[in-house]
């Protein structure tokens, strides 16, 4: 009999200790979500990952084999946008329209079609709203698709 209450006082300690880390186990569930994030920058920068989500959108948009400039709002935003297309926009050839900060106009005079995160507003002579995404657009020279 003493056994018995033994054994059942212990299950009573352990039942109130489990139910003592109820709230922390909540706040964990919340701190790491249970779906895989959909970019490798979701959980670690998320300005990037909305970068990465419109390239990786706008690739299926893009004129086979064009050459690609990044435009941004900053130099340094302009920088991240480029790299990230570089390894995103594979079949395509980017180019920089400045590189860390310093312009590169003759290499974006090659670009047939420009990447822009955000979209200007209005579109810039000379450029043809191609698609809008999240975010960005596509914009092509001289209207061509």
């Amino acid at each position: 009999m003493k056994r018995r209450l033994l054994v059942q006082l212990w299950w009573v300690g352990v039942l109130l200790l489990a139910t003592a880390q109820l709230p922390r186990l909540s706040l964990l569930r919340v701190a790491v979500p249970a779906l895989p994030p959909s970019t490798p920058l979701d959980l670690v920068r998320p300005d990037l990952a909305r970068r990465w989500s419109f390239l990786n959108a706008a690739r299926s948009h893009l004129p086979r084999g064009a050459v690609v400039v990044c435009q941004a709002e900053s130099p340094a935003r302009e920088m991240e946008l480029f790299m990230l297309a570089r390894g995103l926009l594979t079949g395509h050839r980017v180019v920089p329209r400045s590189y860390f900060g310093v312009p590169t106009p003759d290499a974006a005079k090659l670009a047939t079609t420009v990447a822009a995160y955000p979209c200007p507003q209005p579109v810039p002579d000379g450029l043809t709203l191609t698609w809008r995404g999240e975010g960005g657009c596509i914009l092509t020279r001289g209207g061509d698709r």
